[in-house]
């Protein structure tokens, strides 16, 4: 079967500017049925490819969802792996907002679907999906900027800039306005290509910035989403539904922030110098000031600082960059450089210093020297390497004597984890608990005894803390040496905290499930976007205050994906190449899955089981517990499709953790009730039963 196709025509837009057909109808009014513009958007080149979806192999919830839509993951029929975003609202509504945004979103198909080059994302064509309207994209597996950024510190951010240039220049040539690129919505390829779009962010619009690119797998940027954009010329006229420009505050240029102008060619270079800041920085502009506070400056015209630690005076090419970014941020617009100019300048600034571009991974590396522990060295030399990479030593804060020590078992699927617990007193009177490992873990250090692997076991597991900066994590004071073993000191909470296990077994206690199950999800994003796996998620390392605050423990299985500070070769317990975990146990088999998708799966059953009180049963994950999710609920199928993709076999359709973050935080306990008797709660009826 033949795929979608799209016929590049690199240089210029086919039938932008040129065309003879500038007197076709205009699509206006509530006059005009959303399937006959669907018709005209086929007769002018955006192809209707509803039949060579392959339906089996979608996402059964979105991985992304925003005021406009809701993108899901799926294929063509040839296996080509494709984005599909989704109008939240149904096909031939009546209402007038409804038709609105259909006839917004017609003109974006179009406007897109005239536009052809290497760093603009190909639209493969729209769709007729779950009885909505659905645009048909590649899918970019490396995320957008900022994430593919963050997972490739060294990629090289001057050919990136550069080519999210070229898109833009591309763009001017052919008279199209975008009005809304940003590093969100640049997503990246697998190929690591960048590549200008919009997968369901938010639906605040307006401006260029790093959001609206992408990179595809070989790296080069490609820029997308046109929902704001304006075409010169065009074969197909709209009629406008809104005369507010969208923006968004930080990459948002002064005089269309103030309302003296729409969108405009000169908007797009100055968001465009915004975005190039966002890639070399890792931060959105403005970084450390508040929405206020920018809103100052926009008002005053003052750009951003200059950010001498990726861009450092005297490095020529960082000079150039840096000279450059600041003319496309000129008060009068009319004094901004073209877009052609941004990218042909770019290229000159590599051509002239091709290996001398400042690297903000490299200066990174430099400041922290790799380090390694190694099995020989002593409590006090392990604490002076967990110092140099963000550990506090306070082994001499500790005054009071410590109260006796006490095993505590830390639960996981497979066996107990024992660790040890007491506490004490520091010089200025505050209370801490102090813990360390003692034996079993489930890996060993090659070469370690059994006398020092404790100490090996507490090092690790304090330096991922210390590295953790999150409300639903608890953070740790420091490290200690105490009797030649090494401790982690931990503040005890102002608030009380339960077992969360003991909580969901309590018939009095009224848990609020989905607040708790999406701080937990928040957290395990957290730790994957910073490369860290948990290892080991269920209710029984998590604790709940009085005040319904989640705090994931047990970090006793975690790994360090990424750090500059090395430990020992570290072997585990179970089959090489595999990950002994959850699913095992529920699958029967062994699944050969990263330690990232072993985190998924026992996400899923832990917002299983805090959903159902913990009364699901033992091996049953793929039925539906309909008393608690309820199949009429406004949230209850959502709820049900996430957690069944976490739950997979699988793991290759698991869902990332952020999309499992995004998607619960939509999900209410209000949304899970079953329409019906008002006030009626499933767990309510199923305690009655």
């Amino acid at each position: 079967m033949a795929m979608a196709q799209n016929n590049s025509v690199y240089g210029r837009t086919a039938g932008v500017e040129d065309s003879d057909e500038m007197n076709s109808p205009i699509i206006s009014g509530s006059m005009v049925p959303i399937s006959e513009i669907l018709t005209r958007l086929g007769r002018h080149g955006c192809q209707d490819i509803t039949s060579q979806l392959d339906l089996s192999k979608f996402s059964r919830a979105a991985v992304s969802t925003g005021g406009f839509g809701d993108v899901y993951h799926g294929a063509l029929q040839d296996g080509t792996r494709i984005a599909i975003k989704c109008l939240r609202l149904l096909v031939g509504v009546d209402d007038e907002s409804g038709k609105k945004q259909l006839k917004r979103a017609a003109r974006e198909l179009y406007v897109w679907s005239k536009c052809k080059h290497p760093n603009v994302l190909d639209l493969f064509g729209v769709a007729r999906y779950n009885d909505r309207v659905a645009m048909v994209s590649p899918w970019m597996e490396n995320g957008n900027l900022t994430w593919y950024l963050s997972r490739y510190p060294d990629a090289d951010r001057y050919n990136l800039c550069a080519d999210i240039a070229d898109a833009v220049a591309f763009l001017r040539q052919n008279g199209v306005v975008h009005g809304d690129i940003k590093g969100a919505n640049i997503l990246v390829s697998r190929d690591h290509v960048p590549k200008l779009t919009d997968f369901g962010s938010s639906a605040v619009h307006g401006d260029i910035k790093g959001a609206n690119i992408l990179v595809s797998r070989d790296h080069v940027p490609k820029l997308t989403d046109f929902g704001s954009s304006a075409v010169s010329k065009c074969t197909l006229a709209f009629t406008a539904t809104t005369n507010t420009p969208q923006m968004t505050l930080r990459w948002t240029a002064p005089e269309i922030f103030l309302g003296e102008t729409n969108h405009t060619f000169e908007g797009d270079v100055y968001a465009l110098g915004m975005t190039i800041l966002e890639a070399f920085t890792g931060y959105a502009p403005y970084q450390g000031l508040l929405d206020v506070a920018v809103m100052r400056n926009l008002m005053a015209r003052v750009p951003p600082a200059r950010p001498e630690r990726q861009l450092p005076i005297g490095n020529k090419p960082a000079d150039l960059l840096w000279s450059l970014m600041t003319r496309c941020w000129e008060g009068e617009p009319q004094k901004r450089p073209s877009a052609m100019y941004i990218r042909d300048e770019m290229k000159a600034i590599i051509a002239a210093h091709p290996h001398n571009s400042p690297s903000p991974s490299a200066e990174a590396q430099n400041m922290a020297s790799t380090i390694t522990i190694s099995i020989d060295m002593s409590p006090q030399q392990i604490i002076q390497c967990l110092v140099a990479h963000g550990s506090c030593d306070i082994s001499h804060e500790i005054e009071g004597s410590i109260n006796s020590w006490v095993p505590s078992w830390e639960h996981t699927f497979d066996k107990e984890v024992d660790t040890e617990e007491g506490t004490t007193s520091l010089r200025d009177g505050t209370k801490v608990t102090l813990r360390r490992a003692t034996k079993s873990r489930p890996y060993f250090y090659h070469g370690a005894s059994e006398e020092i692997l404790p100490n090996m076991h507490t090092a690790y597991e304090a330096h991922i803390l210390s590295r953790c900066k999150h409300p639903n994590i608890p953070g740790i004071a420091g490290v200690a040496s105490l009797e030649n073993k090494l401790v982690i000191c931990s503040l005890i909470p102002e608030l009380q905290y339960q077992c969360l296990s003991q909580l969901l077994s309590s018939e009095s206690y009224d848990l609020p499930r989905c607040k708790v199950s999406t701080q937990i999800a928040d957290a395990i994003a957290y730790l994957h976007r910073n490369q860290i796996t948990h290892g080991d998620i269920s209710m029984y390392n998590i604790r709940v205050s009085s005040e319904y605050i989640a705090q994931l423990g047990g970090f006793h299985k975690s790994i360090a994906h990424n750090t500059p500070l090395r430990f020992p070769s570290r072997q585990s317990t179970t089959l090489e190449g595999y990950h002994a975990s959850v699913s095992d146990q529920y699958y029967g088999v062994l699944v050969k899955e990263s330690e990232y998708e072993v985190d998924i799966f026992a996400l899923g059953r832990t917002i299983l089981d805090i959903i159902t009180r913990g009364q699901t049963e033992y091996g049953r994950v793929n039925r539906r517990p309909e008393r608690d999710i309820p199949t009429h609920s406004d949230d209850g199928d959502r709820l049900w499709s996430l957690l069944q993709e976490c739950l997979s076999h699988r793991p290759e359709i698991r869902p990332w953790a952020t999309d499992v973050q995004y998607i619960m935080a939509t999900i209410t306990d209000e949304g899970l009730r079953e329409r019906g008797p008002e006030g009626q709660l499933p767990w309510s009826r199923r305690r009655d039963s």
